[in-house]
């Protein structure tokens, strides 16, 4: 990247600046630079058509400023970004930009090509606002979380193989009830994380696609989580789908809260769920409502979890629901 044409653009030996709204195509190789869009104001869009950039000291794309930012991959397109262990942040009050693709504002993610993003310092891909995916092939690692969108993460379809060491698919604001929350419509995952692998603050959505979590602290976790569509499976050493207010400052936990059945729940609509849990494999501190769909608990060994946990009920009114495990601490559905 040490050529460009049209307008809006800058070089600084291996920076490079977008300092206008529009549209862009970017390819080419930066052994050690960075990309950097700021434009202000105004939506760009990036056609990322053969990009390579890896950085030795901070984020090797921080999207700055924009009132959003969609980034295109090209059809047959190999896209790369990585990151280094340690960082110079710009922001040193903030800790920003600290994550390999890092944006300030909302992001989009389109097309058909193929993203593949290291995370060697923390995360791979954040924004602080909003994070929509509407498609392509991602391979993402992260050091702490994969994929993440503070204000929501909304994945509408795509190709997913990730493995973190923190959470997998996650969404962090936990100061607003109306956001915090993930919802995917369809796409194909594979998922291996040291924490949970689909985690939201308030609720998390999912409608269809492909979810196979092969390691995982927790599986599905948000204050609510309502399963519609999809074919999961779900492999973790605690909770297969855990219904809880709030975050705990350790791993794979929510708690701090009183939960009720109106605030905190766990329904069940559609769709197939298999769920493979060292602790408890449905476990809700509020309600547990079922109306259709199949889940089938392979539940825990040790007598201090249950295949089925619950604090207010469990109403089951269509569906198929089978929970095998020891029976210590088991719970069945209400008399109703």
């Amino acid at each position: 990247a040490s050529a460009y044409t049209g307008q809006g653009v800058s070089i600084n030996g291996n920076k490079v600046t977008i300092s206008a709204a529009g549209t862009y195509v970017v390819s080419g190789t930066l052994t050690n630079g960075q990309l950097v869009i700021d434009p202000g104001s105004g939506e760009v869009k990036i056609a990322l058509n053969g990009m390579s950039i890896k950085n030795s000291g901070t984020s090797p794309v921080f999207i700055k400023s924009g009132d959003f930012v969609q980034m295109y991959l090209s059809p047959g397109s190999v896209n790369e970004v990585a990151d280094s262990k340690s960082y110079t942040y710009e922001d040193v009050a903030n800790e920003e930009p600290d994550a390999a693709i890092f944006s300030k504002v909302n992001l989009i993610f389109s097309g058909s090509g193929a993203l593949h993003v290291v995370g060697n310092h923390g995360d791979a891909i954040a924004s602080k606002d909003g994070l929509i995916i509407n498609g392509g092939v991602f391979t993402v690692s992260a050091a702490d979380d994969a994929i993440r969108g503070k204000d929501f993460l909304v994945i509408h379809n795509g190709e997913f193989s990730i493995a973190s060491t923190g959470d997998g698919l996650k969404s962090s604001e936990d100061e607003d009830e109306t956001r915090g929350y993930v919802r995917i419509e369809d796409g194909t995952f594979t998922i291996s994380a040291g924490d949970d692998a689909i985690h939201a603050e308030t609720s998390l959505t999912i409608n269809g696609g492909t979810i196979r979590i092969t390691k995982s602290y927790e599986g599905l976790e948000g204050q609510t989580v309502t399963i519609k569509g999809g074919d999961i499976s779900v492999g973790c050493r605690d909770d297969g789908i855990n219904g809880a207010y709030g975050s705990s400052p350790g791993m794979g936990g929510m708690s701090g809260q009183q939960s009720d059945n109106n605030n905190v729940y766990i329904k069940i609509t559609g769709g197939t769920v298999v769920v493979n849990a060292s602790g408890d494999g449905v476990d809700s501190n509020g309600s547990v409502f079922m109306t259709g769909g199949t889940l089938l608990v392979h539940g825990p060994t040790s007598n201090g979890n249950g295949a089925l946990d619950y604090d207010a009920t469990f109403k089951i009114s269509g569906g198929l629901f089978v929970a095998v495990g020891i029976s210590g601490m088991a719970q069945t559905a209400g008399t109703g």
